[in-house]
């Protein structure tokens, strides 16, 4: 006989949960909440099938809370979609670092490592 105790909390990546819904381990029925870190990259062309099948093993009354530093349209499209009256907190003014200047270079892989050195060098 197995016992199993009651999963409150699951940390996975969307094919690793969707593995254990699917074996019967972690049963979702009854969730109330799915937490969505990095939206953004979950709802992307990599992963949103996988999310679309992980929400069908979802009850219709869950919440879903999507925390994303970027708003591409595959965010929108999903709350559209999945969202009822969804509630947006937007920071990006206040999370804006002010006075810093950012440079970007394009180099070779061999020459990282050199770029690197000479930048954290000063």
């Amino acid at each position: 006989m197995h016992v199993f105790s009651v999963v409150h909390v699951i940390i996975a990546t969307p094919g690793r949960i969707l593995d254990l819904i699917k074996k019967g381990v972690a049963k979702v029925d009854r969730a109330q909440m799915v937490v969505m870190d990095e939206a953004d990259k979950l709802l992307s062309q990599d992963f949103v099938v996988l999310i679309e099948d992980i929400i069908s093993f979802l009850p219709k009354n869950r919440q879903i809370l999507l925390y994303s530093a970027t708003f591409p349209i595959s965010v929108q499209k999903f709350m559209t979609k999945h969202l009822q009256k969804p509630y947006e907190i937007n920071l990006m003014d206040e999370l804006t670092l002010k006075g810093i200047t950012q440079y970007y270079a394009y180099v070779t892989e061999r020459q990282k490592v050199h770029c690197l050195n000479t930048l954290f060098s000063r």
